[in-house]
């Protein structure tokens, strides 16, 4: 069901709390219709209400406030801030003025994107519409809805009609629904109203989380690295934290909103798209439930990251999926694909060059053994269950890294335009697969990646400046934490390092040493979905890990990736503190926010 209900502000914005409403009036519904799919100043809203309009008229909006709030409910539930209408652009109808009800118009439409409103009474004639056109309207459709709320005051009436009976359309970016019925009553509480009704704790009626009022009308609770009950010791600058790493696998955007309730306003997560992995679909692979996704990720990251100035999104390349890299057009297309999506937000790009192994036994998830059969390098029988995993162990298969083209591409991308690269490198550590080694023999696939990486790495060094090699960004390089040897070769390198593998978070002092001696190369990465339920507690462990007190283990449970223990690091103290490792001045700012910042060119 759709619900309309309208507020009066009867005092000043700062006296929503003293505000009350005290006719409650039930509309039918006739008309409500909503299309956000254009740019935002092409976005359409329409409500109608023509039945049971309640005469006679006792406010005048011209003297009193009037206000119109917007609600859905569902698996995507949100709300419009509270909009306040100009009281200059009502105009009186009727002889006296208002006998016969008032009309609203204004032009630029800076209130909300209200550009007309008429609210009749007389005879037959009575009625309430309301026409929204332009990009000040603050919803942006994030998908289907149970129902659809908009509510409506002026001085002490509310006016509340109900949507959702007879829908005709409710999908992504789109809403239209008629004849709704007369609702048995308003309801009693309505966040975003500006008036705290139990059981709320607070209600501001604007959509800002980083206020002591977020957007459930509940009291922020202190997480991330602004709680936790230790000192960051940080100058916060312009960010609180930057996480480089994170997913949206859905069919629609993530909920930008969870990300805004994570942090104070200045958290940014950059969420990576893995929309590589619609190779399956090239190949003619069956693939596991719901990774069929896949196809529409850069579409899905881009519209998530649309969504809020806290939330960045970089792309795959389709030329992964969809061009064979043995075709002599491939780093062409791969180009081209990367101009397009950079035309349209994109802050980099993530690729899977060292996919070769997933716990879940998924053939998908073998993403080089994948790449290689596109290409023709190998194959596999026809009768083979896991043709991906066969075909990385044929002689002929060979790592990304290792190929002059893919060498190129990255060095287009991150040398001329100056952009970072994500990149999953190697696999994990203990991984039982075998991969061939280039030589015909079969070796651990960690370690054939891992020499593959090595051997791009001293490519890089040769071939790029020192810029350009610090926007290749490593993924999970914590699988190196048993042989740090490993991961010091590719910070001296001069890559950077992202660390989403929580058991580098454990290690504390030695965490602590890799800042000191790489101030500019270490970013933070979760590898979590943007707006997980488990993000909050996530975001704490993480946070304790880099700036916890120096060696002091904790253990935070419920967490998106189960109980994690982190040992603090204590990179918000330059002095030297328990571990005895001095750091520059911004090494903590730097691996918490500065790095990131500036790889991804945020301002």
């Amino acid at each position: 069901m759709a619900l309309v209900c309208a507020t009066a502000l009867l005092a000043t914005l700062s006296g929503y709390a003293d505000a009350q409403l005290i006719e409650h009036i039930t509309v039918e519904g006739d008309l409500f219709r909503a299309d956000t799919r254009k740019l935002p100043p092409k976005h359409k809203v329409t409500f109608k209400a023509r039945k049971d309009i309640v005469a006679p008229f006792p406010y005048d909006p011209r003297v009193v406030a009037t206000e119109i709030l917007v609600v859905w409910t569902g698996p995507h539930a949100g709300r419009t801030a509270l909009i306040t209408l100009d009281p200059a652009k009502w105009k009186a109808l009727g002889n006296p003025p208002g006998s016969k009800g008032y009309s609203y118009k204004d032009a630029d439409a800076i209130h909300g994107g209200v550009k007309k409103i008429t609210h009749k009474q007389a005879g037959t004639k009575r009625k309430l519409k309301v026409v929204v056109r332009g990009d000040g309207w603050p919803w942006k459709i994030g998908g289907p809805h149970d129902s659809v709320q908009v509510h409506f005051h002026i001085g002490a009436r509310r006016l509340c009609a109900e949507f959702g009976g007879d829908i005709k359309t409710n999908e992504l970016e789109r809403f239209h629904a008629k004849r709704a019925p007369e609702p048995t009553a308003c309801p009693v509480q309505t966040c975003g109203n500006g008036i705290v009704e139990a059981p709320e704790a607070c209600d501001d009626a604007n959509l800002d989380d980083a206020d002591s009022c977020v957007n459930d009308c509940g009291v922020p609770a202190a997480v991330a690295c602004t709680g936790g009950g230790y000192d960051t010791g940080l100058d916060p600058g312009s960010y609180s934290l930057i996480d480089f790493h994170t997913h949206c696998a859905a069919t629609e955007p993530c909920a930008a909103e969870a990300v805004e309730t994570l942090m104070d306003g200045n958290m940014v997560v950059a969420t990576a798209s893995l929309q590589h992995y619609a190779i399956a679909a090239t190949l003619g692979d069956p693939v596991p439930p719901g990774d069929e996704l896949f196809g529409i990720q850069n579409e899905t990251t881009r519209l998530t990251a649309a969504r809020s100035d806290q939330v960045a999104f970089l792309a795959s390349l389709e030329c992964l999926a969809d061009t064979p890299a043995s075709d002599p057009g491939w780093l062409a297309a791969c180009l081209a694909d990367a101009d397009q999506w950079l035309a349209a937000g994109a802050r980099g790009f993530k690729d899977h060059a060292g996919g070769t192994f997933d716990n879940s036994g998924s053939d998908l998830t073998r993403w080089v053994g994948a790449y290689n059969r596109l290409a023709g390098w190998c194959a596999p029988s026809a009768t083979s269950t896991s043709p991906n995993r066969d075909c990385m162990t044929e002689p002929g298969a060979r790592f990304p890294m290792m190929d002059p083209q893919w060498r190129a591409l990255v060095g287009a991308l991150v040398e001329d335009r100056e952009v970072p690269l994500l990149t999953h490198a190697v696999p994990w550590t203990e991984s039982p697969e075998l991969c061939t080694n280039g030589i015909g023999v079969l070796e651990a696939c960690h370690d054939v990646a891992t020499t593959a990486l090595f051997d791009f790495a001293d490519w890089a060094v040769a071939n790029l400046s020192p810029a350009a090699r610090r926007r290749i960004v490593i993924a999970h390089l914590g699988y190196f934490q048993d042989d740090l040897t490993r991961l010091t070769r590719i910070l001296d390198a001069g890559f950077t390092v992202d660390l989403a593998q929580p058991r580098l978070a454990d290690t504390g002092c030695v965490l602590r040493q890799f800042v000191a001696d790489y101030p500019t190369q270490i970013v933070l990465g979760t590898d979590i979905t943007v707006g997980q339920g488990c993000s909050a507690k996530t975001y704490e462990a993480w946070c304790h890990g880099l700036l916890g007190p120096a060696g002091v283990a904790r253990a935070f449970t419920d967490t998106c990736r189960g109980t994690m223990q982190t040992t603090g690091a204590g990179l918000g103290h330059p002095e030297p503190g328990a571990c005895g490792i001095a750091l520059t001045a911004d090494a903590g700012e730097r691996a918490v926010w500065k790095n990131a910042a500036e790889i991804l060119g945020l301002p």
